[in-house]
């Protein structure tokens, strides 16, 4: 007999020897208590609002997977890093413009890793009170590169125009930075407001498609679906949590899947690390090269 079975045999003589109840009116238990519907919020429309000199800094992770273009590998990245945004003007109407810096970056492509060995040169951001980033400007990369022509989409935050309440969209439309005479459309859905970090913060959701090339082919389309917080007083970054199907690499790629994961850093709070963005962060295996297709 297992100890299972003694369980069971033990359970049902004790049932037996134990006075019976099966006449007796069963207690009635008191009603259930209904779970309170989430406490619906309004908002009127925001700006974004920066200070010249501040320079908060941010922790993110990336994992993405995908194929090459020839479809006969696999492609892994895992990326990690730290970087500042160091505000240098603010215009009259809130317009900001700010260095971004990297700090500190481990990155893992298939089985190669590899570390940040010289200091980079700050990128160039112009970003609007309106929660768009209006101009990015790398040195350091390809101009023509089209991972980077779609890096202001990806980094932008788009603020409602009327007053909006929990679970209620708003639409936002810009130029595609990647095709002439064509426009991308943000989704933008208020959740409601949330504690992150020790900040009291607005929550969103986010959903954006955009084309990479002409035509028609699925292919083409990348779709990003994800969340952010944002600091519910001055309404900058807290944290950000993105899927991006069909991502651009800065070399040629297909059917790449990326997740990010972007923290602000705040002391006290995650001086170290994300735990969230630490699971990303995993070194793949070797890569399997496909079979040949005959």
């Amino acid at each position: 007999m297992t100890r299972k079975h003694i369980f069971l045999a033990s359970a049902l003589s004790l049932a037996a020897i134990a006075p019976s109840r099966a006449q007796e009116t069963p207690p009635v238990a008191p009603p259930a208590t209904a779970t309170p519907a989430p406490a619906v919020i309004e908002l009127a429309p925001w700006t974004l609002v920066y200070k010249k000199g501040e320079a908060p800094k941010f922790r993110t992770y990336i994992k993405a997977d995908g194929r090459n273009i020839e479809d006969t590998a696999d492609i892994k990245i895992r990326l990690r890093g730290t970087s500042s945004n160091t505000v240098k003007e603010v215009s009259e109407a809130g317009v900001a413009q700010w260095d971004q810096l990297d700090l500190t970056r481990d990155l893992v492509i298939n089985i190669t890793a590899f570390t940040l060995t010289e200091v980079p040169k700050p990128v160039a951001v112009t970003f609007a009170p309106t929660g768009l980033m209006t101009k990015r400007v790398n040195p350091g990369s390809d101009p023509f590169d089209p991972s980077e022509k779609a890096l202001p989409l990806l980094s932008s935050y788009p603020a409602p125009t009327v007053t909006v309440k929990t679970g209620e969209s708003w639409k936002t439309t810009v130029p595609s930075p990647l095709l002439k005479n064509r426009q991308v459309t943000f989704h933008s859905t208020l959740l409601g407001t949330e504690k992150v970090l020790g900040l009291d913060t607005v929550k969103v959701k986010i959903q954006l498609d955009f084309p990479t090339a002409y035509g028609d082919d699925p292919a083409d389309i990348c779709h990003l679906d994800g969340t952010y917080w944002l600091d519910a007083t001055t309404h900058q970054l807290v944290r950000l949590s993105y899927t991006v199907k069909n991502a651009l690499l800065p070399f040629a790629s297909k059917n790449v899947v990326a997740t990010t994961y972007v923290s602000r850093i705040v002391a006290g709070q995650n001086d170290k690390e994300d735990p969230e963005g630490e699971k990303l962060f995993v070194a793949p295996m070797p890569a399997k090269p496909a079979e040949a297709k005959g």
